[in-house]
């Protein structure tokens, strides 16, 4: 894990109700020290980047994992996925596609581009709480992550 192994997840969501919940379960996992959240497609690359205002690292540490959401204003998901997996210092970067839309392109689209896995959040709360704090569970206790480049 990065920086004295610090655990950080950058959430890629625009709905308000799914950043509560998620972040919640985030939190109550107790297996993420920092959760940063982009709400569209430009501001997660500005992060993962450092353009814009996340210029200065500080303000944008590495990742350990992005969850991401296919359907963004201003940048879609599909396309900050190929983006992110395109540059050299981000392949190794796990994004897990963390979406509503069940639709085949949208999972086929994810794959082709790199996505290092696909989950469909369900719509009831605990479900998705439970998804939730199962996908970290996975990531940071059962998966080896890469160290950060």
């Amino acid at each position: 894990m990065s920086e004295k192994g610090k655990s950080r997840v950058l959430l890629v969501e625009d709905n308000p109700d799914h950043i509560e919940i998620i972040t919640s379960a985030i939190k109550g996992s107790g297996l993420v020290d920092e959760i940063y959240i982009a709400h569209d497609g430009e501001e997660a690359l500005d992060f993962l980047f450092h353009e814009g205002k996340y210029r200065i690292q500080e303000n944008a540490p590495r990742p350990n994992l992005v969850l991401l959401d296919v359907k963004l204003p201003k940048e879609n998901g599909i396309t900050v996925l190929r983006k992110i997996k395109a540059a050299p210092s981000h392949r190794t970067l796990p994004v897990v596609v963390l979406t509503t839309s069940s639709s085949p392109v949208d999972i086929q689209s994810s794959y082709a581009e790199g996505a290092n896995s696909y989950v469909i959040k369900p719509f009831k709360y605990n479900e998705l709480m439970d998804k939730i704090e199962r996908l970290l569970h996975y990531w940071y206790v059962t998966n080896q992550l890469p160290d950060p480049a």
